[in-house]
């Protein structure tokens, strides 16, 4: 994977992640889409952002640390529609035991009227052999 220049998908990454390390999930909400749908690690699927939020963000979140996005591809469907695929590192603590986690993502990036990016589609997962 390459990682990419374009500095729309790159700020919107670097906030999300900022969003995860903090635990700020308000902040978080607000790059995604009210009707984004999907898949994570804990839910097995999400049908809102309030439900991702509710579901899967506030039991991960709060348990991890270091954060981030390693490698990113991103495409671009049209002027509007961009397509990412990444991978992702954090810590994970679970019972006051720390461990690395790594994973991927794919998200699904969509300007709303207002022209800002905002996540319609994401699925989160853990790489294969990684303990959650």
């Amino acid at each position: 994977m390459q990682m990419i220049s374009d500095a729309r998908v790159v700020e919107w990454m670097d906030a999300f992640a900022q969003c995860v390390r903090n635990a700020d999930f308000q902040s978080g909400r607000t790059l995604f889409s009210d009707a984004a749908i999907g898949f994570g690690t804990v839910v097995s699927e999400y049908v809102d952002a309030e439900d991702l939020l509710t579901n899967q963000w506030s039991d991960v979140w709060p348990r991890t640390t270091d954060f981030r996005f390693d490698e990113v591809l991103a495409t671009w469907a049209d002027g509007r529609t961009c397509t990412v695929a990444a991978t992702w590192s954090s810590v994970g603590t679970d019972e006051s035991q720390a461990r690395s986690r790594a994973g991927r993502v794919t998200l699904v990036l969509r300007e709303d009227a207002d022209g800002v990016l905002k996540a319609v589609h994401s699925h989160f997962s853990m790489l294969p052999g990684t303990r959650a």
